[in-house]
């Protein structure tokens, strides 16, 4: 085999790793031998970046949901993740997805929602953040697990924090500014 396209392989076929196979996107494109496909398609996947970058991310995926239709509102991609269940079923556990809220160019929003199962249940949205910065959590309750006592109003402090100890709840209103509220038992 020489240069294929992985869309001309038929099923079953033999990859011995000599073959190249090319993967473009963009004005870019990876060549991939097929013993590197063969790695990334392993009992355990892994993506390697290798390059110049030292203060920057670099992607290591992407997953790109392109349509034949008109694009609207709540088209997007996602990540399933799927496990074996005591029946031998493989079920959605959870789900990762970036949803577009608006397609409109040079406007569009995404939203990003984690979804997950619970009692054998379709994955459901349990956390969604938007564009615009807010985190919507649906559960009934946000644990904070370590207290933090604030000493001085004007301890450092970062606008937005939230800390607690046994006698107060603590909200940093600016920088470096803090207001508190008294809790107490009640019969």
């Amino acid at each position: 085999m020489a240069n294929v396209k992985i869309t001309d392989l038929t099923s079953g076929t033999t990859l011995i790793g000599t073959e190249l196979f090319e993967a473009v996107q963009s004005a870019g494109s990876v060549k991939l031998t097929a013993t590197q496909i063969k790695t990334y398609t392993s009992e355990d996947p892994t993506f390697v970046i290798s390059d110049a970058a030292t203060n920057t991310p670099s992607t290591a995926a992407v997953l790109q949901h392109t349509s034949s239709g008109t694009v609207a509102a709540g088209i997007g991609t996602r990540l399933d993740f799927e496990c074996q269940t005591a029946a031998g079923n493989v079920e959605i556990g959870a789900r990762i997805q970036a949803v577009a809220t608006d397609v409109t160019s040079t406007s569009e929003d995404f939203d990003l929602a984690i979804l997950l199962m619970a009692g054998g249940a379709a994955p459901i949205q349990v956390a969604n953040f938007t564009s615009g910065g807010n985190l919507t959590l649906t559960g009934r309750e946000v644990t904070i697990p370590v207290e933090r006592t604030i000493t001085n109003a004007n301890d450092p402090g970062v606008k937005g924090t939230i800390c607690w100890d046994a006698s107060y709840i603590y909200v940093c209103v600016a920088t470096d500014t803090w207001k508190r509220v008294a809790i107490a038992t009640w019969p």
